[in-house]
């Protein structure tokens, strides 16, 4: 092996000895931004049962927007609907987050078994942390139950337009 060639096989190895580093993130200062419906966090959440291949992507943004991908879109980490959170649901999720410690643990992830899997990221004050959920864990649990039921508000005009329900003839 040639010297340059010797050389940038030394820099890939030493990159990819440090790029598990560069993934970790630290602890975000909680924000409090009493403008925004969630205090100031936003928060991507990926979450997945591949033994029932049921994945869902949630997308919610500090002003309380909130974007849902399900199936193979949410697979894709792609949005197919649009919405907003209620100022309740916003502040529920904020109270989740901040029961978990999910901005001010030192490490969040938690690796309690294979399924299932919650990929997370939060983001306050310009700066993000992500980390990783896998097996059981209440507060994701109680997250994708919050942002499930919101998200279940898409279904809302198609059930407009179905009829009411009265008298049936015999």
């Amino acid at each position: 092996m040639t010297a340059p060639a010797r050389l940038a096989a030394c820099a890939l190895l030493a990159a990819l000895a440090l790029a598990p580093a560069g993934c970790e993130t630290t602890p975000l200062a909680p924000p409090s931004d009493a403008a925004s419906p969630t205090g100031g966090v936003a928060m991507d959440l990926w979450f997945a049962r591949p033994e029932s291949r049921r994945y869902e992507w949630f997308v919610v943004g500090a002003d309380g927007s909130l974007g849902y991908g399900g199936g193979m879109k949410a697979f894709d980490r792609q949005v197919e609907w649009r919405g907003a959170l209620t100022p309740d649901e916003a502040s529920g999720l904020r109270a989740i987050v901040d029961a978990a410690g999910w901005m001010t643990e030192k490490d969040p992830s938690r690796a309690g078994g294979t399924t299932p899997v919650a990929e997370i990221v939060l983001r306050a004050g310009g700066k993000e942390r992500a980390f990783d959920v896998a097996g059981p864990s209440a507060p994701v649990d109680r997250a994708v139950e919050l942002l499930s039921k919101a998200a279940s508000r898409r279904f809302d005009a198609f059930m407009q337009r179905l009829p009411e329900a009265g008298p049936q003839p015999r």
